[in-house]
């Protein structure tokens, strides 16, 4: 395990398992696009030999739009189209065949778009278990899909039950529908911040 150091995009992710740590709206989407156009332009990667796996629909649909438009414009750079930022300095400041090179793959890579493994977790799962068919001894019209209400209000009365049973019933006690709805915020936006933090509450 090496030292955590900045991220430098013209490094690519390179060998092993690479951990890229972020908070909230510091550009983690951005840097996930440019990571993929770079995988694909500079080491040749296939896009579908790419996952990536996101947590709702909305942010999996935010995260294939930022990824495409992040293939176009450094596609256009390439073409001298356009500005080149230092996400993408390093594809563009190269000789004329290696640009060539990179434009190409970008060219495929947009061409084949459809093809591309952008999932929620529940989906990618749900791929997962249709390629092994029967081999998954599960039944073929199983659609896995987000939290529904009632899952969350059994967690809440779980929890309510828990705290009294062990004696923590003192101070606020919130409401079902209260805690359900902290629930689903919470789901809803995995990089949120729980104040305090769950195992500092008796």
């Amino acid at each position: 395990m090496t030292a955590p150091t900045p991220y430098d995009p013209s490094r690519g992710i390179g060998e092993g398992r690479t951990v890229i740590e972020a908070s909230a709206g510091t550009g983690k989407t951005y840097t996930i696009a440019s990571a993929c156009t770079s995988l694909v332009a500079a080491e040749g990667v296939s896009l579908e030999s790419i996952l990536v796996v996101t947590f709702t629909r909305a942010a999996t649909a935010e995260l294939r739009k930022r990824v495409r438009s992040r293939m176009v414009v450094t596609r256009r750079a390439l073409s001298g189209v356009g500005e080149a930022d230092h996400h993408m300095r390093h594809l563009v400041d190269v000789n004329a065949a290696t640009r060539e090179v990179h434009h190409r793959r970008l060219t495929t890579a947009l061409a084949t778009f459809d093809r591309a493994q952008i999932f929620t977790i529940h989906g990618f799962a749900q791929r997962l278990l249709a390629s092994l068919g029967f081999r998954s001894r599960l039944s073929p019209d199983l659609a896995p899909e987000g939290v529904d209400d009632l899952l969350y209000e059994h967690a809440a009365a779980d929890l309510l039950v828990a705290r009294f049973a062990a004696g923590r019933s003192h101070g606020e006690v919130l409401e079902p529908r209260k805690l359900v709805e902290i629930a689903r915020q919470v789901v809803g936006t995995p990089d949120a911040l729980i104040v305090p933090a769950p195992g500092s509450v008796e």
